[in-house]
């Protein structure tokens, strides 16, 4: 049968031509609900909660945020914080309608609270140079991260390595 509701009748008819009838109405429904956030997850934060607001098209569905139920209001929408882990994490919907079909939505964000490292190379500590120029040189653990050297924001390479030249008056 198609999507929708369906009304079947049972008939019966004895030997003497006594007749009786059942009916009954069902719903066939074969499309899963949808899962949607009101805003995107960012895919990096330094939030160890976060908060979570979305809907799901068929309230009647019940849903599962890593193992967590959530309530759905009559609308579908919902509202829930959920932990995150220093690292990658992977945040898992599920939502399951009434007749069994089943909706997910992935979404993946990186928990970073830790600060990089910085190490300078180069000048040697303590340097005494008559150059007009100091050639400067290091590197962080993120070559994500924004680097300023004596005020100056530097070119990070994809190792996190830096050089560059300053005037010897900085």
């Amino acid at each position: 049968p198609p999507e929708g509701r369906v009304t079947f009748t049972a008939q019966v008819v004895d030997p003497l031509g006594n007749t009786a009838s059942d009916e009954r109405h069902i719903t066939v429904d074969r499309t899963p609900p949808v899962i949607s956030l009101l805003r995107p997850v960012h895919p990096l934060t330094n939030l160890r909660s976060l908060p979570l607001e979305g809907r799901v098209d068929d309230p009647t569905a019940s849903l599962v945020l890593e193992g967590q139920g959530i309530t759905l209001d009559p609308t579908g929408a919902f509202s829930v914080r959920f932990g995150l882990s220093e690292g990658p994490n992977t945040l898992r919907f599920r939502a399951v309608d009434p007749a069994g079909n089943v909706g997910t939505l992935d979404v993946a964000t990186v928990l970073d609270t830790l600060a990089p490292t910085v190490t300078l190379d180069a000048p040697a500590e303590g340097l005494i140079t008559g150059l007009h120029q100091v050639r400067v040189q290091g590197h962080v653990d993120d070559a994500a991260a924004r680097a300023l050297v004596a005020g100056q924001l530097v070119t990070l390479d994809a190792q996190g390595r830096a050089v560059v030249t300053l005037p010897s008056y900085f």
